[in-house]
């Protein structure tokens, strides 16, 4: 039996892994369902239950009207790159023509709504295979599939529950032999006398005890999981606010954090977010050149302020005359004097 309990704690152990990918992904499913279309705004109803009736509408509230009633202009399709796209992706998503990203996006809102259309199909079959994965050596003893294992013990509950008893009883002697029942324990059963028990007293007793602290146990171990899910589901929902590769890099992460508890240490979202970082050339090549596209402009503001400060007319004791500088001696010289 304590093999047993070792077997299913170890299958319900959920590592850091599993624990941080289900958090970035239940932080991107809420992303989706935030981009989904708003229902159409029905037109209001009278007190009869028809549309209102605009016949009783005074002149200048008739004159609003018809300003009101000219078709807006809607405006122009603003989202961002898909998240699935890689960052090398996202960084030209600026650059594609407005039409293509409305296409786009359009194309990635259908197939998340087939996703979430097929979600509850994925869930009954991972529920399935999760109620059939502890009988597959009973399946293959018998040469099944789990379906057919399955589809196997419904035939026959049926035809014990509907058949006549003909069928019944050929059903039941076919099991006394597939499974090797003792006829005579089922007679002396079926008559009233009891069997001759082949444990030691007390031990039905122990048995219960047993399962009742491996309820408790199985009931603790449970709401332990759940805080940590939820406790992971929050810091990951802020972390990716403030991490734009956090997505990208959420396996390597996951990777880094498996490793570290393994050790028995801990380690932080931004410390792992740190080091999966260091293992990607081509977001760092990113990052470098947003932090240099934004120095040049940082340098080239500062030379405008500084050359438009200075006199148009005459000079400051030894200060170079800037009307007679090209525009590369003033952004130099205003470096200098940085």
């Amino acid at each position: 039996m304590s093999e047993a309990r070792d077997d299913d704690s170890a299958t319900e152990e959920v590592t850091t892994r599993d624990a941080l990918e289900a958090a970035f992904d239940a932080v991107e499913e809420k992303g989706n369902e935030s981009n989904a279309p708003e229902p159409d705004v029905k037109p209001a109803e009278s007190d009869t239950g028809g549309p209102s009736d605009v016949s009783t509408v005074s002149e200048s509230d008739a004159a609003t009207l018809e300003v009101s009633a000219e078709p807006k202009k809607e405006p122009a399709e603003t989202s961002g790159a898909p998240v699935s796209w890689s960052p090398a992706a996202r960084e030209v998503w600026d650059k594609v023509p407005p039409d293509v990203q409305k296409e786009i996006s359009k194309r990635e809102k259908e197939a998340q709504t087939v996703l979430n259309e097929s979600a509850q199909a994925r869930q009954i079959a991972e529920q399935f295979n999760g109620m059939t994965q502890p009988y597959q050596n009973l399946f293959s003893v018998r040469g099944n599939t789990s379906v057919q294992g399955v589809q196997e013990v419904l035939q026959l509950a049926n035809g014990l529950q509907f058949g006549n008893k003909v069928q019944k009883a050929e059903i039941m002697a076919q099991l006394f032999k597939d499974f090797d029942i003792d006829v005579a324990s089922v007679d002396d059963l079926l008559v009233g006398n009891p069997l001759s028990a082949d444990e030691p007293a007390g031990m039905a007793d122990m048995r219960a005890r047993l399962d009742q602290q491996e309820q408790r146990f199985n009931q603790q171990q449970e709401t332990v999981h759940n805080e940590r899910v939820s406790t992971i589901n929050t810091e990951v929902g802020d972390f990716i606010t403030k991490n734009e590769f956090a997505r990208d890099l959420r396996l390597d992460m996951a990777d880094f954090m498996d490793v570290a508890e393994s050790k028995g240490r801990k380690i932080t979202l931004q410390v792992a977010y740190d080091r999966a970082l260091a293992t990607r050339p081509d977001i760092q090549t990113i990052i470098a050149n947003r932090k240099n596209t934004e120095s040049s402009g940082t340098v080239l503001e500062k030379a405008r302020r500084a050359g438009t400060s200075l006199p148009q007319s005459g000079s400051v004791a030894g200060a170079p005359d800037v009307t007679k500088m090209s525009l590369r001696d003033q952004i130099k010289d205003a470096w200098d004097d940085q």
